[in-house]
């Protein structure tokens, strides 16, 4: 009976939760939701099967194999000898003492990761469902059974027999795995079949978890078991669908508050609190965050988030980063009106409410005390302090009160204070400050002495701050400010028309005063209409331009005790600077209030950042971003052994990728200083993928870039040293000795016309004799004016010039040039032909014919991109297999000049993959290779060093394995053979 008690207790906790997320997916979606997919993220496929988390990212497996490390990555599995498709990978696992990733199919193909491919090791008769690595073997669930391989030849585990095996777990040595006929396990040599007794086993076991606190967790068509240890009774949590159907738990995974996330078919996902079964529910019909109702697994990254494997693509939840405390049933609830924060000593955060008391609170999540005028203190509270000795006190609107003891008391009473309204409060080692409507008083705990102070009697106080060096600094709303320097009395700062140092207004806002510890005596303050401005000691200066803060309104300033960085609550979030950067935590982020009137951090580097609407719990995550340096373009030389060389004043162009598994690339910061000659050593931001510098002096230079994080977790510094040089004066000729620049060159340029004059007139009277010979053995000239030749039985001679190409392109791209009317242009035309018949063993050719004549700069990649959709769609069963699928393009909905690099790497990215999976069914075990043949290539000498250095990129980094090319022109070989040329070195040259 109490069994059932149980089940129905759960059953309809269950359906609560089915309502209540119900109710929630009809609010906006959560920030704290990420969905990525292949066409807005580049993923390999939508399909998501599996997950792996590694020391680095993430390993994502479904048709295909795609890594996320902040930046994508996709990889097709090689096909094992003989079979025509690899298979959808739908389990992973990581050797963590050899280092090695392996994969597997439901094809049967067990794959191994080999450091720049996924190669496969050997094949199974059968679909793969699991994988572990026990004790540097690998062992696979399958369809047909368990099997070992110790890297000579799987083996079947006889034990369980030739059953489903869908769940394999290693724990402190023992294996543990979920069959078709129930749980197993495998300890000290031997295999035993736990829980024979439970009906819920008899439908197989899925998936298999051990939580940090020794529970074993399973999970059945029938839904969630667990047991707390060993010997005592299974628990169950019955998983229905919306239907109320039964939905088979088929991932699980633990979060960073212990809660047991599962992972269901066609119920969503669901996180479960063991110890009271405390449920949260998403995926449901009408979720705006999980949009699917199908989980496949689940997986928790180092930092904490949440990564959901579905067939809707990725979705990552970080609801340990942020959380909303919300209370009562909208954000217009009195309690959710946050004037003020307080952490005390023992950790506990004290909250000042506008209009519902003082709140006491654990921790997020954990348990919540209300004060309010019925428990002895105002409902209406403005500031809260902590003294000396430990005692909470709280100011408002009807004067000043103390918690001591469980107990609120007035040992003040309001009508003995400047004014009844407290403002501001705090609290040094002698005495606790009193800002009021109409002056400040300081009050002696310990013998209960009241004192006013005369100089700023009748002056609202509206912020209070100790230096670094202990002296007491009042911020009023009508004189500026005031500075207490002991014995000296006070010292005055108002605005000075006439004085650029002074302080630049005389209304102070609210809470806006905090130290600089950087500086000694450095203060910052919020001045109304004029920003923020700081005080290094000398002078007043305004730091708050330049796009620093989101907004004018600025109502808060908080100094971390952690590191001196400033916090500054405005009407747009919460901005924090550390000395270097800015950055800034609002709505679009996770918080819970736009206006950001408190925040304070907590023991453990969390923070509470509270406002008009509500309360939000932001935990920074810790691991840092990464940054990577690519490719130094420009007029540079590399010697043997040394340091790149850069000609004095010419730009030199450095590209870098940069990524973070939590925070965005777009809000990514990342900064770059050049030190050497002439330059200021000055941190700056960088808004692309690639940095441009000039070079004015010659001499030794150092370009250091950084990338932070939302979480102001930095990069490790990158760095590249760099040789500013200028050309040689003198040229060493030999016999002539050492030769003047200029001279060198004429003699050089007299000679060159010399040796070409001879060398034209020789092969003049050589050709002339050919084409006479010539004329008599052939009865035809095969080389006509007029149009191109298209028609391949009009195309006569350069077949073995055609055949080379063909054979260079499978890994190389070419230039082809010579003069006007020799035949470029038919020469292409016959590649469109040979490349769409070639039968090749290992790639199929997409040949797409350019003519770039006539294209403007900005309008070159809307251009190029347009002919690649119109080739692509010239392909057989185009109509139904391709151009559904590209509908989302960006070319399709960008003006031409405003269509970008960063918008043909997207549309040519999700146009590859719907290629990739069109060959799949028409040239299967074959590699796509995209051939651009660009004729009139010479256009791209007159455009800008940039977009030559854009394309350039497309070929050599996103797109290197996929994308080929074969440009023809006239100059380009005299152009771009140059080592400061962006092509240089790029192509495989053939003169016609």
């Amino acid at each position: 009976m109490a069994a059932l008690a149980l089940v129905v207790m759960l059953l309809g906790a269950w359906g609560l939760a089915q309502a209540a997320a119900r109710t929630a997916s009809e609010a906006a979606q959560d920030p704290r939701w990420t969905q990525f997919t292949q066409q807005a993220a580049g993923l390999r496929s939508d399909n998501i099967w599996s997950i792996l988390v590694d020391e680095k990212g993430l390993w994502f497996g479904g048709d295909g194999i795609s890594r996320f490390d902040g930046v994508w990555a996709t990889y097709a599995p090689l096909p094992i000898d003989g079979s025509e498709q690899v298979g959808l990978v739908q389990a992973m696992a990581r050797d963590g003492a050899q280092g090695e990733i392996w994969a597997a199919t439901d094809a049967g193909v067990v794959l191994r990761w080999e450091q720049t491919q996924w190669a496969p090791v050997f094949e199974l008769s059968s679909a793969i469902h699991a994988l572990a690595v026990v004790a540097g073997e690998v062992w696979i669930g399958s369809a047909e059974g368990l099997y070992r391989y110790d890297g000579s030849t799987p083996t079947l585990v006889d034990a369980l027999g030739r059953q489903p095996v869908f769940a394999l777990l290693v724990d402190r040595g023992v294996v543990w795995a979920g069959a078709q006929n129930g749980l197993w396990r495998f300890r000290e040599g031997r295999w035993t079949q736990v829980g024979r007794n439970e009906a819920n086993f008899a439908q197989g076991v899925y998936v298999l978890l051990v939580d940090r606190g020794g529970a074993l967790i399973v999970g059945t068509p029938y839904g969630l078991g667990w047991r707390l240890r060993e010997g005592v009774a299974w628990q169950w949590f019955e998983t229905v669908d919306e239907r109320g159907e039964p939905a088979l738990v088929q991932a699980l995974a633990e979060d960073t508050l212990g809660r047991i996330w599962a992972g269901t078919d066609g119920a969503g996902a669901f996180a479960l609190r063991l110890r009271d079964q405390h449920v949260d529910h998403a995926g449901f019909t009408g979720d705006a965050n999980l949009t699917t109702r199908f989980v496949r697994d689940l997986a928790v990254d180092r930092d904490g988030s949440i990564w959901f494997a579905t067939p809707a693509g990725i979705f990552r939840y970080q609801g340990h980063m942020w959380v909303a405390d919300v209370q009562g049933e909208s954000a217009d609830d009195a309690r959710n009106h946050i004037n003020d924060l307080l952490v005390d000593r023992s950790g506990v955060l004290w909250v000042a409410t506008g209009g519902g008391g003082v709140r006491r609170k654990q921790g997020p999540g954990g348990p919540e005390t209300v004060y309010t005028a019925a428990q002895g203190v105002t409902d209406s509270v403005l500031v809260l302090e902590e003294d000396r000795q430990g005692a909470i006190w709280a100011g408002g609107f009807d004067g000043l009160f103390q918690f001591a003891g469980d107990t609120w008391t007035t040992p003040v009473a309001a009508a003995d204070l400047p004014n009844p309204v407290v403002t501001t409060l705090l609290a040094d080692s002698s005495w606790l400050w009193i800002g009021t409507e109409a002056g400040l008083a300081r009050y002696q705990v310990a013998t209960g002495r009241l004192e006013e102070e005369p100089t700023l009697v009748g002056h609202t106080v509206e912020a209070l701050a100790l230096d670094t060096l202990g002296r007491l600094w009042v911020g009023t709303s009508d004189r500026g400010l005031w500075l207490r320097e002991g014995d000296a009395g006070w010292r005055h700062f108002v605005h000075d028309p006439a004085d650029p140092d002074s302080l630049p207004g005389d209304v102070i806002g609210g809470s806006g005063l905090a130290a600089d510890p950087n500086i000694a005596g450095g203060m910052w303050a919020i001045v109304r209409d004029q920003g923020l401005v700081h005080w290094n000691g000398v002078r007043w200066q305004r730091v708050g331009g330049m796009g620093r803060l989101p907004s004018n309104l600025l109502w808060t300033l908080y100094t971390d005790p952690s590191d001196g960085a400033l916090w500054v609550g405005s009407e747009a979030g919460a901005t924090r600077y550390d000395g270097v950067t800015w950055g800034t935590l609002g709505v679009q982020d996770g918080l819970q209030s736009a206006s950001v009137y408190a925040i304070v951090r907590t023991r453990d580097g969390a923070y509470w950042i509270g406002g008009r609407a509500g309360l939000t719990y932001f935990k920074p995550d810790a691991t840092p971003p990464w940054l990577a340096l690519g490719a130094l373009t420009g007029e540079v030389q590399t010697p043997p052994g040394g340091d790149p060389q850069v000609t004095v004043g010419t730009d030199a162009v450095i590209e870098f990728t940069a990524g973070d598994l939590q925070t965005d690339r777009a809000k990514l910061a990342v900064l770059y200083r050049l030190l050497g000659p002439g330059v200021a050593p000055e941190w700056q931001p960088v808004s692309a993928e690639y940095i441009t510098l000039h070079f004015d002096q010659p001499g030794a230079y150092t370009l250091e870039l950084w990338a932070r994080d939302q979480s102001f977790n930095y990069s490790a510094p990158a760095s590249l040293r760099m040789m500013a040089v200028v050309p040689p004066v003198e040229v060493e000729v030999p016999v002539l000795g050492p030769v003047a620049t200029g001279p060198f060159r004429a003699l050089v340029i007299l000679g060159s016309i010399a040796l070409l004059g001879a060398t034209y007139v020789t092969l003049e009277v050589l050709n002339n004799r050919r084409r006479g010979l010539e004329a008599v053995a052939r009865a035809y000239n095969p080389y006509i004016s007029g149009e191109p030749v298209r028609r391949d039985d009009m195309f006569f001679g350069r077949r073995d010039l055609v055949q080379r190409i063909v054979d260079t392109l499978h890994n190389n791209s070419i230039m082809i040039y010579g003069e006007r009317r020799i035949g470029k242009t038919t020469l292409l035309y016959q590649l469109v032909t040979v490349l769409r018949e070639v039968d090749d063993p290992d790639y199929w050719f997409v040949p797409i014919y350019v003519d770039l004549e006539g294209t403007p700069q900005e309008e070159f990649f809307h251009y190029l991109m347009e002919e690649i959709v119109v080739g692509v769609e010239s392909l057989e069963g185009a109509a139904e297999e391709i151009a559904p699928h590209l509908a989302g393009l960006r070319v399709y909905t960008t003006p031409d000049s405003a269509y970008s690099d960063r918008d043909f790497n997207r549309d040519l990215n999700r146009l590859t993959h719907v290629l990739e999976a069109y060959g799949v069914r028409h040239d299967p075990a074959k590699q796509l290779r995209l051939i651009l043949l660009l004729d009139e290539m010479d256009v791209m000498s007159r455009y800008d060093s940039l977009v030559q250095q854009q394309l350039r990129r497309i070929f050599m980094r996103e797109f290197a394995a996929t994308l080929g090319a074969v440009v023809a022109g006239i100059q380009i070989s005299k152009d771009w053979d140059r080592v400061e040329s962006p092509w240089y070195n790029l192509f495989n040259e053939i003169a016609l």
